[in-house]
């Protein structure tokens, strides 16, 4: 299992991974994924992943560092995550998030990460070992 940064050739397995979480996958999306995937990769706002097995694109992650409204501090906030149904139960996920902490803890005043609790539970227990707790829920409405 490799966990590398995304590419542009990964666009078509992207893609393919936006219909299967929305089913419906408009221009809009599909070019800001090809977007982000043609911008500078030393680009520290922003993490893409993929998670690569037997050459097959198997599961993504997007991160993006963004500053919080009410503080200097900055926050890491998902902005897309998804593991091939057929690697679920894996641990693909849980690479992904390790990969993610990681580029957090080297950027200087990121303050909180956003994970959802699926995400949390994929890469179990050892978040309070790294210094991180809980400090809010958050919800939201379906439309």
């Amino acid at each position: 299992m490799l966990i590398r940064p995304a590419e542009r050739l990964d666009t078509p397995e992207l893609i393919a991974f936006l219909k299967d979480l929305t089913v419906k996958v408009d221009e809009k999306k599909a070019s800001y994924i090809i977007d982000v995937l043609t911008q500078d990769p030393v680009n520290q706002t922003l993490l893409f992943l993929v998670a690569e097995d037997k050459g097959e694109v198997v599961g993504t992650v997007m991160m993006e560092r963004v500053q919080d409204l009410w503080t200097d501090h900055y926050i890491v906030a998902k902005r897309f995550f998804y593991v091939r149904p057929d690697y679920r139960e894996t641990r693909v996920g849980a690479k992904l998030i390790q990969r993610v902490l990681q580029w957090s803890e080297e950027i200087p005043s990121i303050m909180r990460i956003e994970l959802e609790p699926r995400a949390v539970a994929d890469i179990g227990h050892g978040l309070d070992k790294r210094g991180y707790r809980p400090v809010s829920t958050v919800y939201g409405l379906e439309v």
